[in-house]
């Protein structure tokens, strides 16, 4: 039987399979090739792998000595400024009609383009790939195409370095979900999955064990290199969920995927409105950027009607009134999203200072944009639940 001669790339793609492989067959398979063509330092690889990942006396991996060592190699950040970067995946969060899709396709279409991400932030720049589980193929080609003319960027010229697969039938949840993920993402800087509800059908949000799947997109995006952002939708419910404790967990689901996330920009405004951005948590270099605003501003141009997804410019003026401003917006989102809240969980819900938060709320009553439903507590205190005047009209 002839075998194909073991040339230094053949090894080295095989050792990347055998790196990113999580299943049986897949490393049985590979076990075999590396056999059959004496690669015996690949087949020891596959060997190890299995017996870690299959094994019957299965261990923790503990990180060898070397890595102790040596030096921690510095963060490769896709964007500086907003904390985004290989490692735990970043997040948007907002309601259906937030912007954050719009945001997260200008993202990836700024990105291989090498421009300003929202025509503020420095990127890294390359190939990226977007996973759509939302929209499907049109529609996704049709924002991308309104986002090149906005741009003022041929599509001809916008589209080359962006990879999508739309509906995919490969969920986080599916077996080999990791290595394909690995797959796909290798060799891009940046891969964008909308949504993550989406990628797990059949999954409780609100159990914690929910989290491993997160874990293995770390994992993956480790492993590449890739900055993995993901879409996620904020919680509509007026409960009390260990989610909805501070403006951080608003997201849908767990508390536990605030955890196993990173960076979170957290999308907040009626359609229409400009879009209030709360940068809520850090992600690998723990730096939070300041509140500020984008707008999702038509830019028609030779090549037709497009869209801008741009930043406002707001965030940077520090007088009291616009942080005012922003705390107010914020104020209304929550009071939005869980319509009745009380006093307790709106101040948990937005964050800071208690008695900011009451001024906030005060002001929205008082300009009318606020329904006060008090009632009498049996202790002799005034119980407060709160709605948005649905009667008025968006802004």
């Amino acid at each position: 039987m002839s075998v194909t001669p073991s040339t230094p790339e053949l090894l080295a793609h095989r050792a990347r399979q055998i790196k990113f492989a999580d299943t049986k067959e897949v490393l049985s398979n590979l076990l075999k090739e590396a056999m059959i063509q004496d690669d015996f330092d690949n087949a020891d690889a596959a060997i190890k792998r299995l017996a870690s990942l299959f094994g019957p006396n299965r261990n923790f991996e503990l990180v060898p000595r070397s890595a102790w060592e040596a030096d921690v190699p510095p963060i490769e950040y896709l964007c500086e400024p907003l904390d985004l970067s290989p490692g735990r995946p970043p997040k948007l969060v907002g309601m259906g009609g937030a912007g954050k899709s719009w945001a997260l396709q200008s993202m990836a279409m700024t990105v291989s383009l090498g421009l300003p991400l929202w025509d503020k932030f420095p990127t890294r720049s390359g190939p990226v790939v977007h996973l759509d589980y939302e929209m499907g193929q049109n529609q996704t080609m049709r924002r991308y195409r309104t986002l090149a003319a906005g741009l003022d960027v041929p599509w001809h010229e916008a589209h080359p370095l962006i990879d999508m697969a739309s509906l995919p039938r490969v969920y986080l949840n599916s077996t080999g979900a990791y290595d394909a993920l690995c797959r796909v993402c290798e060799g891009r800087v940046l891969c964008i999955i909308d949504s993550l509800r989406r990628t797990l059908p059949g999954e409780d949000e609100n159990n914690s064990a929910i989290t491993q799947y997160v874990d293995e997109v770390t994992r993956a995006s480790t492993a590449t290199g890739t900055t993995i952002v993901l879409a996620h939708h904020a919680s509509t419910k007026g409960d009390k969920t260990a989610a909805n404790k501070d403006s951080r967990g608003f997201g849908r689901g767990t508390s536990a995927l605030l955890d196993a996330s990173g960076s979170e920009l957290q999308f907040m405004g009626d359609v229409g409105e400009p879009i209030t951005v709360h940068h809520a948590r850090g992600g690998e270099g723990g730096k939070r950027h300041s509140d500020f605003r984008l707008v999702l501003a038509p830019a028609s141009s030779h090549l037709g009607a497009g869209l801008r997804v741009r930043y406002d410019g707001i965030a940077d003026v520090q007088s009291a009134s616009s942080k005012f401003d922003v705390l107010v917006a914020r104020v209304k989102h929550v009071i939005r999203s869980k319509p009745n809240c009380g006093t307790v969980m709106l101040r948990a819900a937005v964050g800071g200072k208690a008695s900011d938060v009451d001024k906030a709320v005060a002001h929205l009553v008082e300009i009318g944009e606020v329904v006060d439903h008090t009632r009498p507590h049996p202790n002799g205190s005034t119980v407060h639940n709160y709605t948005v005047d649905l009667r008025q009209k968006d802004e």
